[in-house]
């Protein structure tokens, strides 16, 4: 038997992590929890008006996903710890209470066990995902080849026609791409993919720590990259921060979390004429 890398426990972890469907969220319980907001205008490149969101006790708020009306967001805690409700307008978080919580943590067991996922179903081209084995399959007129070994964090586009996903450590991912089940091409250095629009790929590159330090990670940056175009854009510029888990929202919104302090920022992506020189 295949012996699993060492970081791929943590690469399951993130998996499941990303962007993509929110499950059913249950309702809020208690009452609304105020948040330390913060904000500040990037000196130049493609973000602006980002708003910083601390919980008062400083507890962390990570993987968040944009609901479907597009005003709130569902973040976890640390080690997925907590299920909150965020109202970026009004600066709260509420805690979530779901229903029928043995069940719904069955469930959430279950998704994270070995197994294969079908990611892609589009104009007879499938592409199933096997978490465990890092597998991509790609099946086509009934002929089923393997796309990608050791894969993590399998994005698909919104149209569905082009997937991005992940191979090596966190703290030195290649980020892949794979147009309509094309050869894959790599992109670069890059991790936790999130399609912006069906050309556009927002994902943070990490910084690997020093030999010695507490953590993997000594920081991250995120790009944008117009997948037909031949280099990345940069977004950040915070060597203080480590900027993971993106997740584009509507209205050019982009939300991520920071893995340096546990806090979350909203910033939105500057039109053409707004860009700094």
């Amino acid at each position: 038997m295949r012996k699993m890398p060492c970081w791929a426990g943590l690469v399951l972890l993130l998996v499941g992590c990303q962007g993509g469907p929110v499950p059913e969220m249950g309702e809020p319980a208690a009452e609304a929890l105020p948040l330390l907001v913060t904000s500040y205008r990037p000196a130049g490149g493609r973000l602006c008006r980002v708003r910083v969101f601390r919980h008062p006790r400083g507890q962390w708020l990570v993987s968040p996903s944009w609901n479907p009306d597009g005003r709130t967001l569902r973040v976890r805690g640390r080690y997925g710890r907590g299920d909150y409700l965020l109202r970026p307008a009004a600066g709260l978080l509420e805690p979530l209470v779901r229903q029928a919580d043995k069940q719904a943590a069955a469930l959430e067991r279950s998704s994270a066990a070995p197994g294969r996922r079908l990611i892609v179903d589009r104009e007879g081209l499938r592409i199933y995902f096997e978490p465990y084995r890092g597998r991509l399959l790609l099946e086509r007129a009934e002929r089923r080849v393997l796309l990608a070994a050791d894969a993590w964090a399998p994005a698909p586009s919104p149209a569905g026609d082009k997937l991005a996903w992940c191979t090596g450590p966190l703290s030195d991912p290649e980020l892949w791409l794979s147009v309509r089940g094309g050869a894959p091409r790599s992109l670069g250095p890059g991790a936790q993919p999130a399609w912006l629009d069906d050309e556009q790929v927002v994902y943070t590159v990490p910084r690997p720590a020093a030999a010695g330090a507490a953590g993997p990670l000594a920081g991250a940056e995120l790009y944008l990259r117009r997948v037909s175009e031949p280099g990345p854009l940069q977004l950040t510029d915070t060597a203080a921060s480590t900027e993971m888990n993106p997740a584009p929202g509507p209205g050019g919104r982009l939300a991520w979390s920071d893995w340096s302090d546990g806090s979350l920022a909203i910033g939105h992506l500057c039109g053409d004429a707004e860009v700094a020189p």
